[in-house]
């Protein structure tokens, strides 16, 4: 979605360089190497590198802009200075979010959410325009870069987010402000963040709280700690999948080999996918409830 340099100087509040031309940026990049003409290259700083040696490299590819860390200074180099230039990427991405009508679909869980990811893009790319995730881009990076990657037209947005402390989810959720949440299961992943299972699905099913009005979430019935914090309250309609006898979306009649899995769905629907396992067979009920909010 086009964006001035003028209008990321004000979402920002960043401070240019020097006065800055009404270009519309074509893109956003933090990887000078990738970097394309007319994208704003964002110099990110982390533990093993620091994107501030790279604006250069980034500018000569047609970089329209660098955004930068520090105190704003004259330079004859098209910068914008912001106090902390990873704020400054979730700060855009959240505007960006903004901007769109897309339907996010935010997928979180210990284990099956990039599969249920793709499974809920590949189904819905049948019909409607839009895109998802590429694979690790569940973190305070791979999340706004995923957002900001929606274009107008686009019918929907599948966003992985991930977590290995308390707190991440809930960050990434805020910014991703989804129609539709999943949370695919509750297991042992990362206990030293957040102490049992019970940590865990807290920091899982805190997506929930930043579904939008009218939104819809999409949780694992066989989990009991998700059952226990949905039957507290959640703000939001729920919808289950699972094997057991509650579950909204209830799988059954699994059968698996080598190189396929069949089940069926709510006594109604027969399902063959082309991959093997059990697990598969509950990400693509996940998969299946969205599809179906999603009126496929």
């Amino acid at each position: 979605i086009p964006l001035t340099l003028d209008e990321i100087v004000d979402v920002l509040d960043g401070h240019p360089s020097r006065a800055l031309a009404h270009f519309v940026a074509r893109g956003v990049s933090t990887d000078s190497r990738t970097c394309s003409a007319g994208d704003v290259f964002i110099a990110l700083r982390g533990a093993r590198f620091d994107g501030h040696g790279y604006v250069d490299a980034a500018l000569s590819r047609g970089a329209a802009a660098a955004i930068v860390d520090g105190a704003p200074s004259p330079d004859g180099r098209p910068l914008i200075y912001v106090a902390d230039t990873g704020a400054a990427l979730k700060r855009l991405a959240a505007h960006h979010r903004g901007l769109s009508s897309a339907s996010v679909i935010a997928v979180t869980g210990s284990n099956g959410k990039t599969t249920t990811k793709a499974m809920i893009h590949h189904v819905l790319s049948r019909r409607l325009k839009g895109r998802g995730a590429p694979a690790s881009f569940n973190n305070a990076i791979g999340v706004p870069l995923t957002l900001l990657s929606v274009e107008h037209g686009d019918d929907y947005l599948v966003v992985e987010i991930g977590s290995s402390a308390r707190g991440e989810v809930a960050s990434l959720a805020k910014m991703a402000s989804p129609n539709v949440a999943v949370v695919t299961s509750i297991g042992e992943a990362h206990l030293a963040g957040f102490g049992d299972r019970s940590g865990v699905a807290a920091e899982k099913m805190s997506l929930l709280a930043h579904v939008r009005r009218g939104g819809l979430a999409v949780v694992n019935g066989d989990s009991e700690e998700i059952e226990r914090i949905v039957k507290r309250g959640v703000g939001c309609n729920v919808v289950s999948f699972g094997v057991s006898g509650g579950a909204d979306v209830r799988v059954g009649k699994v059968v698996t080999r080598v190189d396929s899995t069949r089940f069926t769905i709510n006594d109604r629907f027969a399902v063959r996918l082309a991959v093997p396992g059990r697990h598969n067979a509950l990400n693509a009920a996940a998969a299946f409830a969205v599809c179906r909010r999603l009126a496929l």
